[in-house]
């Protein structure tokens, strides 16, 4: 498969830094920038990327996150404003007890859900649930 402009300006833009992305985001980016990238361009890099392992993908309610951080690592969903955060986790543990019961885990998803510093906060200082 042939690496076009178009591929590399979608690679540069998610794996310049370690990020979390919606597909849409990051084409609004791209265009906003003054490039010209079509919505299936992305969404095929998105699933190129996906399916040779260089980029993770984590459902967060009705959306998909892409994360171009491929550690090992959990992630933190808040239930009220969206925000995805990693996590760091020593799962090797995990996976040695695991080993024990004959189970060859190649790869794990770790997903809490509550709310974040700052929406636990707008709801102390607000008396509001579920902003």
């Amino acid at each position: 498969m042939r690496q076009t402009r178009q591929k590399t300006l979608i690679d540069e833009a998610l794996f310049q830094r370690k990020r979390h992305i919606k597909a849409e985001e990051l084409l609004s980016e791209l265009n906003r920038d003054g490039r010209i990238i079509s919505r299936a361009t992305v969404y095929r890099r998105l699933e190129e990327l996906l399916n040779a392992g260089k980029l993770k993908s984590v459902k967060c309610g009705k959306s998909i996150i892409y994360d171009s951080c491929l550690e090992k690592h959990g992630h933190f969903v808040c239930l009220s404003c969206g925000a995805l955060i990693d996590l760091p986790l020593d799962i090797t543990k995990l996976y040695a007890d695991y080993a024990k019961l004959g189970l060859d885990i190649e790869d794990a998803e770790i997903i809490f859900k509550g709310k974040c510093r700052k929406c636990r906060e707008k709801e102390k200082n607000y008396g509001i649930k579920g902003i």
